[in-house]
């Protein structure tokens, strides 16, 4: 800690003393629990690479962007069905109707239609 300006006096750096300690066990407390090893060295550039590429990385298997595969089956297979059914029904041709594979919903509006 350099003490400059305002902050040189003796009663800001005793006030600032009692948290050093306290300050390096949280440091070292986090480091432990995020498997960080002190990797610090003086005028060098320290190997960061076990602290940012862990071995269990490579067992991971990459996300599926949804976004886009959810897009690609919506243009295969549905959005042209959709599209060919709708076509015939404007020329007037016929088609058969689909039956709906899941059940009505069953809502009983009787007690409020009844206020």
């Amino acid at each position: 800690f350099s003490a400059k300006g305002i902050y040189s006096t003796w009663d800001c750096l005793s006030t600032i003393s009692i948290t050093i300690t306290l300050l390096q066990n949280i440091k070292k407390k986090v480091r432990c629990a995020l498997g960080i090893t002190y990797s610090g060295t003086t005028h060098t550039t320290p190997d960061i690479s076990t602290s940012t590429w862990k071995r269990e990385n490579d067992s991971v298997k990459p996300m599926v962007n949804i976004l886009w595969e959810g897009g690609q089956k919506l243009k295969s297979s549905t959005l042209a069905t959709f599209n060919k059914k709708m076509q015939v029904m404007l020329v007037g041709g016929r088609f058969e109707p689909e039956e709906d594979e899941l059940s009505a919903a069953s809502f009983d509006f009787t007690d409020i239609i009844a206020e």
